[in-house]
């Protein structure tokens, strides 16, 4: 996931004696800014390049309320604010302190104002070195050469046929028009009911192709300035159209299809069917051979005239792909001899060449590879004095948000003595640098009254809910959505475990007897004893293993994981304070292992129970003799922060990383037994088979792999997912169990909504699992692999037959599900929810 971690614990937030409520930085936003940073700085080319880049032209931003400057102003309060740290200001001083020294320095800056004759003196003193000044010249002058240079000419206009004498539009209105060079109007043309995507001429110029939003293409005679004929074989709207040669052409739509057209025929002359979502763009290659397709589904495809199904299936990008290119080389062009290449261009910020003859990846190009080159140039970059290896990852961001809190530092401690921490919510970020400190009061007053009038109030709730609703069909939903949570929190067959006062991240039936074990962001973990009868049953105590010393220290003993060993008589519990703890069934706190720099995000008993692994931000992980409660050996191969570790027995386990790669390590062993490198984003879940012979693994690039000891590249690599994934789980059948005779499959949860089952032996996609609207955080099979259940942030936990690939049985719950687990007997799940619940769901009822 592209700047955000998808555990939720990586994601590290200001600490509470920092704003908490701090203005939303969008990379929307940041993108704007920099643009208008550089446009403002006459770095045109630059400007150009990152506008396109970054899709500047599909911002929502407001241009007008963004003043000069404001990136600089961003940077330079940032600066300020790290500089500020840097004496301890605002680590040391209270807040009538802090006040103090902003009034001070205040003080100071308007006394330091140069005034009348002063002034040229003071702006004497701020100019550069002579040596800065003659550079500035020299940039000046070849700046002006460039301007005046005549091999540069910038034309904007449409699409002209290929002689270059006429130009074709295509408008929102719906109307096709033909000019002359001259600027004179030809023709209008009109007979679509809605705007036009695409337009095309032929190569011969006779003709042009429209497609438009109205699920029409139409060819027009352009002599004659009528319709030749008009197509009308897809469902949803046109987004893009191409010709094969003079008679015959593309089209692509939202509704996943591909026809194959030809001027004259009242039928598709070829259909293309296997895109999951809709058709960005088409291109035919130079020869009119192979057509290539991008889609919001994240693939590539290629296809042939000779065969109906795609000759290749590219999926390494990562998220939708907008366009695509061939390259001008191959059969059919002047170069002949010259390798055929196809260019893709995706919303995951990289830009890839493939090799469509042998079917692979050739290049990936990754960022604003181009904006950033040019800039380059334009700034003069390769003469800079900077030390890049000083410059760490992520610099700019930093800066901007720590601006950010520097204006929401210097607006709250103003004149007077009322803070506004808890309102900078309220604000976007131009309002601080656009605003003085009335304005903003005054914003937040009107924002605080719209909220309270805006509250349902007693009788009133439901003709306010009823006001907000934009269609009756959108209220119909709410209402039944509604009505079945209301039936869900009245059924017997769920039992709700209330006490938790922040989310539920994680839970864990014993492996042994009928203890739950929750862990929250409320610094507490939980062992609740459950009757072994109906859900509506009582429960009989709850014990709760608190993880506070303090009030102060809150924020950092959030439960991020937990694991009962194998006899189910002790709990290990990884918090936020980088500790791992060792607790009774009883809820007594046998030890506390402390080697860690950072959180804890993975902990694992080996099956022997000697052993506790623990993977942690800090990038290490730590084997822990759970007898003598100290470190056995810590581990530190990675260069990025853990994500999860998995025992593949009790003295050899896998590792897997932020940095992409997964280590096989052996405890007494110094170096990895096994690396395994492969995926292109971080590896967010590790699971060894039932036999221990199989690895699989899970990425935010969208893939499962599966790895084997035997060799050093994948065995399978699975790419039907179209977002990233989050957890897998495997069956608990094959060799290895006590169903050695039943399938072995995986499951997969992913961010597309989906859970997908995978039929590891075949190496193949056995079900997609479509039941979700929301990401997919957790899935579990039952003891015997007949049922698994899933956990979504829609709220909603599915239990599915894994024979018959659906939904058995629902429930609704009032909170994004975090988790899901089974009871060693396989007749109850429990799901943990981030509106601070547990439930528990009975399977019998």
């Amino acid at each position: 996931m592209k700047g955000y971690s998808s555990n939720p614990f990586v994601c590290l937030s200001l600490s509470r004696q920092q704003f908490t409520a701090m203005a939303s930085l969008t990379s929307e936003f940041l993108n704007y800014i920099v643009f208008r940073y550089l446009s403002e700085s006459g770095f045109t080319h630059s400007a150009f390049t990152f506008g396109y880049e970054a899709r500047i032209n599909r911002s929502t931003m407001d241009g007008h309320l963004v003043p000069p400057g404001a990136l600089i102003q961003f940077v330079q309060k940032g600066i300020q604010l790290q500089a500020s740290r840097a004496f301890g200001d605002l680590i040391t001083k209270d807040v009538d302190e802090l006040r103090k020294i902003i009034k001070e320095k205040k003080e100071k800056v308007q006394k330091d104002k140069p005034r009348g004759k002063d002034k040229a003196n003071a702006d004497h003193k701020r100019e550069p070195t002579r040596e800065r000044e003659m550079e500035k010249q020299q940039k000046e002058k070849e700046r002006e050469q460039d301007r005046e240079r005549s091999d540069v000419m910038v034309l904007e206009g449409h699409t002209s046929e290929s002689e270059g004498t006429l130009l074709a539009t295509g408008s929102y209105d719906g109307q096709v028009r033909i000019w002359k060079r001259s600027g004179v109007l030809i023709s209008t043309l009109n007979k679509h009911k809605g705007p036009i995507i695409s337009l095309k001429w032929n190569k011969k110029g006779d003709y042009l192709l429209s497609g438009s939003i109205d699920t029409t293409a139409i060819v027009w005679n352009v002599k004659f300035g009528e319709s030749k004929q008009q197509f009308e074989f897809h469902s949803c709207p046109l987004l893009d159209v191409a010709w094969r040669n003079n008679d015959s052409f593309a089209t692509s739509s939202a509704d996943n299809m591909i026809y194959v057209c030809k001027v004259g025929e009242n039928k598709p002359v070829k259909t293309f069917s296997g895109h999951q979502n809709e058709i960005n763009a088409i291109k035919w290659d130079p020869s009119g051979s192979l057509l290539a397709s991008c889609s919001d589904d994240t693939p590539v495809k290629i296809w042939s005239m000779k065969q109906d199904v795609c000759l290749h299936d590219f999926r390494e990008h990562r998220k939708e792909i907008h366009t695509i290119k061939w390259s001008p080389s191959g059969a059919g062009t002047s170069n002949l001899n010259n390798q055929l290449l196809l260019a893709s261009a995706s919303f995951d910020s990289t830009v890839k060449l493939w090799d469509v003859e042998l079917g692979r990846l050739l290049h990936s190009l990754n960022g604003f590879t181009h904006s950033a080159f040019t800039f380059g140039y334009e700034a003069g970059l390769n003469r800079s004095t900077m030390d890049g290896h000083l410059v760490p990852p992520g610099a700019l961001i930093q800066f901007v948000q720590k601006g950010i809190q520097y204006l929401e530092l210097e607006k709250n401690l103003s004149n007077d003595d009322t803070d506004m921490d808890e309102d900078f919510k309220l604000l976007e970020p131009l309002d601080l640098i656009t605003k003085d400190v009335d304005e903003l009061r005054k914003i937040i007053k009107e924002k605080k009254e719209k909220v309270q009038k805006d509250k349902p109030r007693g009788k009133d709730k439901a003709n306010a809910d009823h006001k907000r609703e934009p269609t009756r069909e959108r209220e119909m939903e709410k209402q039944q959505k509604e009505k079945e949570r209301e039936q869900d929190r009245e059924r017997n067959d769920v039992m709700v475990l209330e006490g938790h006062t922040s989310e539920v991240f994680v839970c864990a039936w014993s492996p042994k007897g009928s203890l739950l074990a929750s862990g929250s962001g409320d610094s507490t973990a939980r062992i609740w004893t459950i009757e072994d009868g109906p859900c509506n049953s009582t429960i009989l105590n709850v014990l709760v293993l608190n993880h506070l010393e303090s009030q102060a220290t809150e924020e950092n003993k959030d439960v991020t994981s937990l694991d009962w060993n194998s006899k189910g008589t002790l709990l290990a519990t990884g918090s936020y304070d980088g500790q791992a703890r060792i607790w009774k069934r009883s809820g007594e706190l046998v030890s506390t292992l402390n080697k860690h720099k950072g959180p804890i995000i993975s902990l694992k008993w080996n099956k022997k129970g000697d052993y506790l692994l623990s993977g942690s931000i800090d990038t290490t992980a730590v084997v822990w003799n759970v007898k003598s409660g100290e470190s056995k050996q810590q581990f530190d191969f990675h260069s990025g922060p853990l994500l999860d570790v998995a025992w593949r027995n009790n003295d050899s386990f896998a590792t897997s990383s932020a940095d992409n790669m997964i280590y096989v390590c052996k405890v007494g062993e110094n170096k990895p037994v096994k690396t395994f490198s492969g995926h292109q984003n971080e590896i967010n879940a590790i699971k060894w088979d039932p036999s221990g012979s199989l690895l699989a693994s899970c990425s935010d690039d969208s893939t499962v792999k599966i790895w084997s000891m035997k060799q050093d590249v994948c065995l399978h690599d699975f790419r039907e997912h179209r977002k990233e994934i989050y957890t897998i789980r495997w069956s608990p059948t094959g060799a290895g169990t006590s169903s050695p005779n039943n399938q072995l499959l995986l499951a997969s949860a992913s961010f597309d909504s989906t859970v997908k089952l995978w039929d590891v032996e075949l190496g193949r996609l056995l079900h997609s699992l479509n039941g979700h609207r929301e990401p997919v955080y957790s899935v579990a099979f039952c003891p015997n692999g007949e049922y698994l259940a899933s956990g979504s942030l829609d709220k909603c936990m599915n239990i599915w037959s894994v024979k018959e690939a659906k939904i058995v049985k629902t429930y609704n719950g009032d909170g994004c599900i975090f988790e899901v687990c089974w009871n060693k007997e396989g007749n109850k799940v429990a799901a943990c929810f981030a509106n601070k619940k547990v439930c528990v769901y009975d399977m019998r009822l």
